[in-house]
């Protein structure tokens, strides 16, 4: 039953798991990307230069709003919730609450 610990106090994870975690969380953003080369591909062939282009602004605006809210929301999440394992409701409630506001804010 000993496992050995990580950093964090967590047992440590075995090699096929932790490539399998990192896969599906990978996962995401490829099928996405491919999902937008494949529109992109297609509207390149079906718009003019100009409505084109605005679309790639917008394309580009997209990734980076969900870069930001990736940023600012889901990455400190794990870690706010280890520190206050004990009452983690005031920390989703505020993350939530950012998140509704991002959302709000992106359109």
């Amino acid at each position: 039953m000993n496992q050995p610990m990580a950093q964090t106090g967590a047992p440590a994870r075995s090699g096929k798991r932790r490539i399998f975690s990192y896969g599906l969380a990978a996962a995401g953003s490829i099928a996405s990307a491919g999902a937008q080369f494949l529109l992109s591909f297609q509207l390149l062939h079906a718009v003019d230069p100009g409505q084109f282009g605005g679309f790639a602004f917008l394309l580009l605006c997209s990734q980076l709003s969900l870069g930001v809210s990736g940023a600012l929301l889901c990455a400190p999440y794990p870690v706010l919730l280890q520190k206050h394992a004990l009452d983690p409701k005031p920390i989703v409630t505020a993350l939530f609450s950012a998140n509704l506001a991002l959302a709000i804010g992106t359109g």
